[in-house]
């Protein structure tokens, strides 16, 4: 048996169509050969009444009713050329007849895939799965939610995958389900001077200890229990009391430049400022 190709089986299992334009001469010699020949051998068994094996070929009275369903079309290339059809039993076509069945349906399904070209069928439009949601919800939050932890479970339907359109319903339950996944994700939402963040936590309290830790972690980078280490800094101005760069004496002490020049600054301003007053006197004597 020569293989049926598999764009056509592509073509054959896409769904119902509206009705393609076929070539004119496919249809006259349906009319004039085809018709007269699935009449003579086949309609017997498979007529609208009878529909044995559930298929009715006695519906196709016209090349337009043949290009509304094409499922049965690739089956009769099959049965034709393993002899299956007609039963033994039944009155054989000639290896002609045969041959001319065969042939005039691999043209109308040959023309059909040339027509659909590029129409991927039905295409629904579908919700995300639950999976799909608890991701983007993550990817665009930042935070792992899991907004659909709590949803009904995805079908599978009959393909064996949970995102297929046709598997995604979305029941009155399901759609309350989202309403308060929705409100969940808002509550996660903390807004800022210059815009919004989300965290893990709802609360006020929860956020003003996220914003701590934070700060806490930063400055846990150039501090030491939480207090800056003066005394090489300081050591380091009275030890180059003389030169006048500060990127010059951070460099050579290997200190931030940005805080040496700061804290000389503040050493050496005149304005008066109690608290800072006897250490500046120290300073100028080399005595801190």
């Amino acid at each position: 048996m020569r293989a049926i190709r598999p764009f056509l089986l592509l073509v054959a299992f896409a769904g119902p169509a509206s009705g393609m334009n076929l070539p004119s001469d496919l249809g006259a010699e349906y009319d004039a050969k085809v018709r007269p020949l699935l009449a003579k051998y086949c309609i017997t068994c498979h007529s609208t009444a009878k529909k044995k094996g559930d298929l009715d070929l006695e519906r196709f009275a016209s090349l337009a009713a043949v290009g509304k369903d094409l499922k049965p079309w690739p089956l009769v290339i099959e049965n034709l050329e393993n002899g299956e059809m007609p039963p033994k039993k039944s009155p054989q076509p000639t290896a002609d007849e045969r041959a001319a069945l065969t042939a005039w349906t691999r043209a109308m399904l040959d023309a059909e895939a040339r027509a659909r070209a590029g129409d991927p069928g039905r295409v629904v439009v579908r919700r995300l799965s639950n999976a799909e949601l608890n991701n983007t919800v993550r990817d665009l939050t930042g935070v792992d939610l899991e907004p659909a932890r709590d949803f009904p479970a995805d079908g599978a339907a009959g393909e064996g995958f949970t995102n297929a359109g046709d598997a995604l319903v979305t029941s009155p339950t399901l759609l309350g389900k989202y309403l308060g996944a929705a409100k969940e994700i808002a509550a996660h939402a903390v807004l800022l001077p210059d815009g919004f963040r989300f965290s893990p936590a709802k609360t006020q309290r929860d956020w003003t200890d996220e914003a701590t830790a934070d700060l806490r972690a930063f400055f846990s980078a150039y501090t030491k229990d939480g207090k800056i280490a003066l005394k090489p800094y300081l050591a380091a101005l009275v030890k180059h009391r003389d030169e006048p760069s500060v990127d010059a004496i951070a460099a050579k002490e290997k200190l931030n430049a940005k805080y040496l020049g700061i804290l000389r600054q503040t050493l050496t301003a005149t304005e008066p400022s109690t608290p800072l007053d006897r250490l500046r006197a120290g300073f100028q004597k080399g005595d801190v």
